[in-house]
């Protein structure tokens, strides 16, 4: 997932979003996405023509030249494009203590691509829970709501770097069978497609589960919080290093602080009449050397800031 989203955090051109041309806008100057399983990779600009390779659903192309081309009486549209997948009838080569992989290039279908201007907001879409297991880490979890909306929790640290944290919320857009997750400021945060039995699936690389059942939402609430800005709902509530009552308390909070939740424990505990989770705060207050201080809280005095 990680992977995909460094792939794919491109400026989208917002200004065309509701344009309806023909020609593909892309996403940034010259970025698409193949909308179809196994899109055909064509030597020339005809279905004719020698197939060079099949490029899998939301692989990233980049666009190098168009043509238009009249067949059975009919204005075709046609895109060169990078498929980004390696060219293995080529060897890599070293230039400049660089290493240059080779990559397959040819000519793709303008109904198999889609671009930026292609996607309108999913004002309305069923609320469900989209559990991505990374081949690497923890999963990340995808809460989807029926206004269009959506929000990324996870407790791999990658995704609250100042580069990646923009992605946690934002807005869900849709074209044909795919879902485009975009930031805040427009960036892509990641891209789902419903497949031929109607089952929403990710990219390649990961294995996706998706929850529509509300009977189960319960299951998964608890993620709902990570990474999102909560308010302190009691007074001199005790921050500590460790998820215990017996840590060294850091420091504490009044009622009204400010902190974002970065982990929380799966066990639910009780201690003294109210049950609940540890979760890890950022507190957003300083130390001496100027690092911001992070422990140990019971969420029971934690909500979501509004």
């Amino acid at each position: 997932m990680k992977y995909s989203i460094i792939l794919v955090i491109i400026i989208l051109n917002v200004q065309n979003i509701y344009s309806e041309s023909r020609e593909l806008q892309p996403f940034g100057t010259d970025s698409a996405i193949a909308i179809d399983d196994n899109v055909l990779l064509y030597k020339e600009p005809t279905i004719s023509s020698e197939s060079i390779a099949r490029i899998p659903h939301l692989q990233g192309v980049r666009i190098i030249a168009k043509t238009n081309v009249i067949s059975s009486g009919k204005d075709q549209l046609w895109y060169y494009v990078d498929s980004g997948m390696q060219n293995q009838k080529e060897k890599v080569r070293v230039v400049s203590n660089r290493i240059i992989t080779p990559t397959l290039k040819g000519w793709v279908q303008r109904e198999d691509l889609a671009g930026w201007g292609d996607f309108k907001p999913a004002d309305k879409i069923q609320e469900m829970f989209i559990i991505c297991y990374e081949v690497e880490g923890p999963p990340v979890y995808y809460s989807i709501y029926p206004n269009g909306t959506y929000k990324i929790s996870t407790e791999d640290k990658y995704y609250y770097s100042e580069s990646v944290k923009i992605h946690l919320n934002g807005k869900v857009y849709r074209y044909k069978n795919v879902l485009l997750l975009t930031g805040k400021a427009g960036e892509v945060a990641n891209l789902f497609y419903y497949d031929y039995e109607g089952k929403l699936r990710g990219g390649s690389s990961w294995e996706t589960k998706v929850i529509t059942n509300k009977a189960k939402f319960l299951e998964w609430k608890k993620f709902d919080i990570l990474g999102i800005l909560c308010v302190v709902t009691g007074d001199n509530v005790n921050v500590r290093t460790e998820p215990n009552t017996n840590a060294t308390v850091l420091l504490k909070l009044k009622k009204g602080a400010k902190v974002v939740v970065i982990n929380r424990q799966d066990e639910e505990v009780t201690i003294g009449d109210k049950t609940g989770h540890w979760a890890y705060i950022d507190t957003g207050v300083k130390d001496k050397k100027g690092n911001t201080i992070k422990g140990w809280v019971f969420d029971v005095y934690l909500k979501e800031a509004e």
